[in-house]
C-alpha cells in the first residue's frame, strides 16, 4: 500500500471513529461510564449488601438511560437499581453539575461521580470530565471512602493524587 493510501486510511478510520464517537448523547455516555465503574468499585461491607443503588441527581436522561442499562443486570451477583434522587442508602452517587446538591450529609460508603469540575472540593471521587470531546473518568485518590477502586479502572483514569480538602 501506498504511503498516501495508507495515511489516507488511517485518517478515514480517524474520522469514522470520531464521527460514530459523537453520534451518542454524552447524557448516554455518561450513564455508560457509571454502569461500567459499578463494575471496579469494591465496598468494604459489600458481602452485607442486598444490592447496588445508583442515585442520579440533577439528570433525567441519566438516569433514564441508566435503569434501561441496568434492567435484569447484576455486579458480582448484587441486583442493581436506580432512583432519580439522593438517599442515604446511595452506594453510587451521580451529581449533575448543575443539581447544586450538597454533599455534607453523603456517607463515606457512596461512591460520588459528577461531571463538575469542582467535585473534588466537595468531597467527590470521580469527575466524568470532557476532554477533546471525550468524556474520560477522573479520580480524586484523595476522596476515597469505604470503599476501594479496581487498577483496572485506576489504569484508565486520570488520577488526582491531592490532599483531601
Amino acid at each position: 500500500m501506498s504511503f498516501n493510501l495508507r495515511r489516507a486510511f488511517i485518517l478515514m478510520s480517524v474520522l469514522i471513529s470520531s464521527v460514530a464517537y459523537a453520534a451518542y448523547d454524552p447524557a448516554d455516555i455518561k450513564a455508560v461510564y457509571i454502569y461500567r465503574i459499578s463494575n471496579f468499585i469494591h465496598w468494604n461491607s459489600e458481602s452485607e449488601m442486598a444490592n447496588i443503588e445508583f442515585c442520579i441527581v440533577g439528570n433525567d436522561k441519566i438516569a433514564s438511560t441508566l435503569k434501561k442499562i441496568t434492567l435484569d443486570k447484576t455486579v458480582r451477583n448484587l441486583p442493581l437499581s436506580v432512583t432519580p434522587f439522593y438517599r442515604e442508602q446511595c452506594d453510587i452517587l451521580f451529581v449533575d453539575a448543575q443539581s447544586g446538591l450538597s454533599l455534607d450529609s453523603v456517607k463515606p460508603h457512596t461512591v460520588v461521580i459528577s461531571d463538575s469540575q469542582s467535585i473534588s472540593a466537595q468531597g467527590g471521587t470521580i469527575e466524568l470530565a470532557t476532554l477533546e470531546g471525550k468524556v474520560k473518568p477522573k479520580i480524586y485518590m484523595a476522596n476515597i471512602g469505604a470503599y476501594s477502586i479496581s487498577s483496572s479502572l485506576l489504569r484508565i483514569a486520570i488520577i488526582e493524587d491531592g490532599e483531601k480538602i
